[in-house]
Parts: C-alpha cells; structure tokens; sequence
C-alpha cells in the first residue's frame, strides 16, 4: 500500500495501479480498493474507476475521508460516462462489446459514450440489439428473444375414402368355368350329333315310302310321311341349335381359358340362348 502511495505520488500511476492491485489481492480492504479506483481515474479506465469507487464507498470499512472524496469523484466521473438500464429475460448472459457483463442488472450500467452492441444469450435462444449512448445521461434498454414461429395447424381429415381395391380371384376358378363350358360343349355337340341322326333317319323312312299325292289323302302312308316329315324338321332345328349352343360354349371356354391363362381377373359370362329354330349365346367380358 505504502509503495503504491508512493509511486503515485511520483506519478508513476500504471506502476501505483500494479502495486495497488496486488495489495488487493492479498488484503482486500475498501481503501486498498479506493486507491485501486483513484489510479484507475487518473489512467483514463472511467468504468472501472466508478465501479471499484461505488464497490469501495459500501464497505463500512472506508476511511470517511475517502467517503467524502468518493461522492466527488463518482459525480465526475458519471458527467463522462454514459449508463445503460438493461432489462432482459430472467436468467440470460448480457455481454457488452463482445465482453461478458458480470454485473446484476438491478442498477445501470456505466458505460463509454459512443455506440454499444448488447447480446443476450439463454440456451439456444439469442437476441442482439444496439445502442448509442450518451455522455451524462441514462438509457433505457430492453432485449427480447425473438418467439417462435407457430406451428402450421394439420390438414383437416380427408373425408373421401380411399378406393377400394378389387378382391382377388382365384385363376383356379377361371380354370374350372373353362372345363365346365368345355364339357357343355362336347355335351352339345354330341346333341347336336344324335338329333342330326334322327333327322338323317326320317330322311331315310321317308324315302323308303312309295311315291304318294298326300295333298289331300288321308292314308296311313300319308300321316307316315308327314310324321316323318315333323320329325325331320324338328330334329334339325334341335341338332342346329345344339351345334350353335357347343360352338358358342366352346368359344366361352376359350375365351376364360385365355384369361385364366393371362392371370386376368375380371369377369366373363357366357349366356346360351336356345328358341325354336334359332340357337345362339351371348359372351359378355369386362375389362
């Protein structure tokens, strides 16, 4: 303390600051900590000299001639200096000029004249913000973590049911339909075969018959001929509607076959239809 005092006196205060700074660290006294300030003054460090004179003039332990001197320098030194009141988020870090900001922030910050950036940080949240201040006087500053973006609200329920998928189908059954409308056609051509027979065979009787005038005879040779006549008539037209029912089921059978073979599984119907004189079938597919 004594050789701070002293190099102060030489003005040497870069010197009288060393010393006094290692006296506090050894023995931290609030007028160990007021020379400490007063060097600082005189070397041009106002922020750290009006902080370390508010720290000193605290402590019940200062000498009451450095209280008086106290009062005087700080009004000096807040005419230079320029303060900030800082609010910011519960709980985040200030730092001024890129320096942390140890400090609480229930009282102004002295700072220098001139432009400030602050920057608060907590967590993963941070907000910046710039200041100009000016010498003598008090700014007031507030610093906000931006807010989140709300989150876009969920599409609303789709009320259109998704389309349905057909069932599968079982190519066996396709195989089964072919073998039945193959064997209804071997059944239709062998019809077709016995009904052309008989037509064959009253063809035949007939011809065996004498030639007669039946127009307007009424003999038993006669009604034989027109029996025989009747029956060739029917015969064939049951023997042509029997081969057209067998080519048209032989077709179907075909066809289904095809598809089976195909691994195709939409439907197909095959509908014979049979009238006096007239045999056919309708083959009905969807794709």
């Amino acid at each position: 303390m004594k050789e701070g005092r002293a190099l102060a006196d030489q003005k040497r205060e870069a010197d009288a600051f060393e010393r006094f700074k290692k006296a506090y660290s050894v023995y931290p006294t609030a007028n160990i900590l007021f020379a400490m300030a007063t060097s600082e003054q005189v070397l041009g460090k106002s922020v750290d000299a009006i902080r370390h004179f508010r720290q000193a003039m605290k402590m019940p332990t200062l000498h009451p001639n450095n209280l008086q001197k106290g009062k005087s320098y700080v009004a000096e030194l807040e005419a230079k200096l320029a303060r900030l009141s800082v609010k910011a988020p519960a709980g985040a870090a200030l730092s001024i000029d890129g320096a942390r900001y140890e400090g609480a922030l229930d009282e102004p910050i002295d700072v220098e004249p001139g432009n400030h950036t602050l920057e608060a940080t907590l967590g993963e949240k941070h907000a910046t913000t710039k200041v100009a201040a000016v010498a003598g006087k008090e700014e007031s500053v507030t610093i906000t973590f931006p807010t989140d973006a709300p989150a876009p609200p969920p599409p609303p329920p789709s009320t259109t049911l998704p389309p349905s998928e057909p069932e599968p189908r079982s190519d066996r059954a396709l195989y089964f339909v072919a073998g039945g409308l193959g064997l209804g056609a071997i059944a239709g051509a062998v019809v077709g075969v016995v009904f052309h027979g008989q037509a064959t065979s009253a063809v035949d009787d007939a011809r065996a018959l004498p030639a007669l005038d039946c127009r307007s005879s009424a003999s038993p040779d006669c009604e034989r001929a027109r029996q025989l006549r009747d029956d060739r008539d029917s015969a064939g037209n049951l023997a042509g509607a029997s081969f057209i029912a067998a080519g048209a089921l032989a077709a179907g059978a075909g066809v289904v076959l095809f598809l089976a073979l195909r691994g195709h599984r939409d439907a197909a119907t095959l509908s014979p239809r049979i009238a006096p004189g007239l045999g056919g079938g309708a083959l009905r597919l969807s794709f």
